[in-house]
């Protein structure tokens, strides 16, 4: 007796990436085409296209080129947000089941086995090899702040940005830019002098032009070695 077999074909749904990509393609747009025409970085085009949230500096940056790229391609917004958060929810529980082997659990030591282990080493201890452990750690302090002493001097001063984050579009004709760097450094925005506070602290409003806005910070120590950084600001009013 013949078993007869009825033939099902499995269709592989397609990501977010694939879809906006083939749907560029289908449309003959170029990625220098789609960047002129969105004001989108061709870096975060193809980061887009290739399903690499992890590129953008914030998941709201993400979602926000997702949805303008989106409405550039025709596409239907509500449905592409949806797809996003299923993927990302995927994702997110590969991440967390990684922490777990297939028992569920984080060791395969129990809290008993790591327990008996520290007593056998304490008890192996002697006043000699304690006095060693003091000294030793002592002189690691020692060598430690030394080398952080020269380290100060020489090295290029800390330079961090609190607002604004780099990439980011606003609605603006200004924008208010604040960190904190050295106490003893000096500080220029787009080579203007900015004044810093006792703790180190600035922030300055920066005069926005319409369309992309690049804000170079840069701080120099008393021995001339200096950290710049550059963030880029999309003023859309």
């Amino acid at each position: 007796m013949t078993a007869l077999f009825r033939k099902k074909i499995i269709r592989q749904r397609k990501t977010i990436g694939q879809i906006l990509k083939k749907c560029r393609l289908d449309k003959g747009i170029t990625l220098d085409k789609a960047e002129e025409e969105t004001q989108i970085r061709i870096k975060h085009l193809e980061a887009l296209e290739a399903d690499n949230y992890d590129d953008f500096a914030a998941e709201v940056y993400g979602v926000g080129f997702l949805k303008k790229y989106a409405t550039y391609l025709g596409l239907d917004n509500q449905k592409i947000l949806d797809h996003y958060k299923k993927e990302r929810e995927i994702i997110e529980n590969i991440k967390k089941n990684k922490f777990f082997n297939k028992h569920g659990k984080k060791s395969p030591f129990s809290n008993r086995d790591v327990k008996n282990y520290e007593n056998k080493f304490l008890l192996n201890l002697n006043p000699q090899i304690m006095i060693s452990i003091v000294v030793g750690f002592f002189v690691v302090c020692l060598l430690g702040y030394i080398g952080f002493q020269v380290k100060s001097f020489a090295a290029a001063p800390e330079l961090d940005i609190n607002n604004p984050t780099n990439e980011i579009v606003v609605s603006l004709d200004h924008i208010v830019v604040e960190g904190k760097t050295d106490v003893d450094a000096s500080l220029s925005i787009n080579s203007q002098p900015v004044p810093i506070e006792t703790n180190g602290s600035f922030k300055q409003e920066i005069k926005l032009s319409a369309g992309l806005n690049v804000i170079e910070i840069t701080a120099k120590n008393k021995v001339d070695k200096e950290t710049k950084k550059s963030i880029q600001v999309l003023a859309k009013y």
